[in-house]
């Protein structure tokens, strides 16, 4: 289980005992939506304008992209492509 908090730390719980797995901490609070998980990779935005893309086993960063504002709603990936809105008033298609 994924969860995002104010404190801009996305935690990933285990759903047997609700243990942590591990975490990772971005630059702004992560309030909104909730990730998207597609095959080994989860993808949140944060308010500190970044779209991230993360190791699903061990939370590791893949690759972050700027869109140039908050991000304040959830990504969706399809046909090889994550699809984020910011505060930039853009919908930003990043190749996943």
């Amino acid at each position: 289980m994924y969860c995002g908090s104010n404190d801009g730390v996305l935690y990933a719980l285990q759903t047997w005992d609700g243990g942590l797995k591990w975490n990772y901490t971005t630059g702004g609070s992560i309030d909104i939506g909730q990730p998207f998980v597609k095959e080994d990779t989860i993808y949140i935005g944060s308010m500190d304008g970044f779209l991230y893309a993360l190791n699903k086993a061990d939370g590791g960063l893949k690759w972050k992209y700027a869109t140039g504002a908050a991000i304040q709603n959830s990504p969706v990936a399809g046909g090889g492509v994550v699809y984020i809105g910011s505060d930039d008033h853009y919908l930003h298609a990043v190749n996943a």
